[in-house]
């Protein structure tokens, strides 16, 4: 090979070489964030919510400046609820180099997602999911929505203590959400002496058959039944349950939503609910009012909780830039941040420090069980 043929391919190379780092250092034009949520499935009731949270809370950021001068841009990834294509989801956006995800927003997905995510060293910031396990996924992993251990012992308690519930029937929904309650409910219930679990049932996702279920609780006869699942199946369950005349107590989780609560079957039911009160925040009656103006009806815990990780992830940009390993470690030195939602600090596991309301349904809506006993006069 010539010497004029050499320079010019080492030129050719040089080239490439040049504007790959000139690529590399072009000016930002804006800052993104994925997001994974179950927009179809059987998690659809929260994601279509939290992704009307955070396409408000974009809009707004925008229309204020920006994150330090620049648009926000979500990328919106559709895991169907289904937990592998939700790492086909984190793949393909942690290779398109976001700053941070908001996902998953049920369970499964978030605990199939957060390996990937604190492999590759990104921040993961789930809206909704509780599974025990999350909390050991990673440093990069976060969530603004608290632990099972801290809604399953509290439920349990409840049951035990201000219900008197002696002898309960278990059901719980056969995915990681599910049984995550389930343990944690189950493990401080027996800790009471003369208290029995008189059963278990683990039901399917998408179940709509519950022959064999209502057989067994006609068979052990419980006082009560711990009813854990998403809302489609619990309603489902519900209407059948009542639709046989039997009227046991139901206590129920946080996916226990509006759907479901409108249903004449979910009257009585008692669940866990989480701070979101537009009455006595000024952060959440902000959001309820555009929310409202935007998309004329009311918005719930998961539309807040979808604002929530938007402004959060937005604050921690304007403040330490895009880059992933300064979000986590700003994340990490959260306290009493005010959002939607009440404030909010992470722990050492990334988990919220936050506490439900024990709520109960009456007349087709949700008041706290405190003030339900209080109008009751006991």
């Amino acid at each position: 090979m010539s010497t004029r043929r050499r320079f010019t391919g080492f030129g050719f190379i040089l080239v490439l070489l040049v504007g790959t780092l000139m690529a590399g250092c072009a000016p930002r034009t804006e800052h993104t964030i994925g997001a994974i949520l179950s927009l179809t499935g059987s998690g659809a009731a929260y994601g279509e919510d939290i992704k009307r949270g955070i396409d408000l809370e974009v809009e707004a950021i925008n229309a204020a400046g920006g994150v330090g001068g620049l648009p926000l841009r979500i990328l919106m990834e559709d895991s169907g609820s289904d937990p592998a294509r939700g790492e086909t989801a984190a793949a393909s956006l942690i290779e398109q180099g976001v700053s941070a995800i908001i996902g998953g927003d049920i369970s499964s997905v978030t605990l199939a997602v957060a390996p990937l995510a604190e492999k590759a060293e990104v921040v993961l910031l789930s809206p909704a999911s509780s599974n025990p396990k999350i909390s050991e996924a990673g440093r990069f992993i976060f969530r603004i929505y608290p632990s099972d251990v801290v809604e399953g012992t509290m439920m349990a308690e409840f049951a035990l203590n201000v219900m008197g519930l002696k002898r309960i029937m278990v059901m719980a929904m056969h995915n990681d959400y599910g049984q995550g309650l389930k343990t944690v409910f189950n493990r401080r219930y027996r800790q009471t002496p003369n208290r029995e679990i008189v059963d278990v049932q683990n039901f399917k996702q998408g179940q709509s058959e519950w022959s064999a279920e209502i057989a067994r609780i006609r068979e052990v006869t419980p006082d009560g039944i711990y009813l854990v699942g998403y809302p489609g199946e619990m309603l489902s369950f519900l209407k059948t349950l009542r639709g046989e005349n039997l009227q046991i107590p139901v206590v129920s989780s946080r996916s226990f939503n509006e759907e479901v609560m409108q249903d004449p079957a979910s009257e009585g039911v008692i669940f866990p609910r989480d701070p979101f009160d537009p009455e006595r925040n000024e952060r959440a009656r902000t959001f309820a009012e555009s929310y409202r103006n935007t998309y004329g009806e009311e918005p719930n815990i998961w539309a807040a909780n979808g604002a929530d990780t938007v402004k959060l992830l937005a604050e921690a940009i304007e403040n330490v830039g895009p880059r992933p390993n300064e979000i986590r470690k700003w994340l990490s030195q959260v306290r009493n941040w005010e959002g939607a939602c009440g404030l909010l600090s992470f722990n050492s596991n990334g988990d919220v420090d936050k506490l439900p309301v024990i709520s109960i349904v009456h007349e087709g809506q949700f008041i706290s069980f405190k003030e339900y006993k209080e109008a009751r006069g006991r």
